[in-house]
């Protein structure tokens, strides 16, 4: 399992609450892929299934938001 997320050099955002981001015309959009999903079944068993995967998905995302900031 693997996760992805995009960021778009340049895009408008949206004022709702999760801050929607529509990329503009002329502008890149980078893919990026994260490292496979480790499955470490101790850690699955104690938060359960969907939570550990919720949890690396999260956490890949804010690593992609830290790296590329802005707009």
């Amino acid at each position: 399992m693997i996760t992805m997320t995009a960021t778009a050099s340049k895009f408008f955002e949206l004022k709702s609450w999760d801050k929607l981001r529509i990329p503009k015309p002329f502008g890149t959009i980078d893919l990026h892929i994260s490292a496979p999903l480790p499955l470490d079944e101790d850690k699955i068993n104690e938060v359960g299934d969907v939570e550990y995967l919720s949890n690396f998905m999260n956490e890949f995302e804010q690593k992609v938001d830290r790296e590329y900031a802005g707009g």
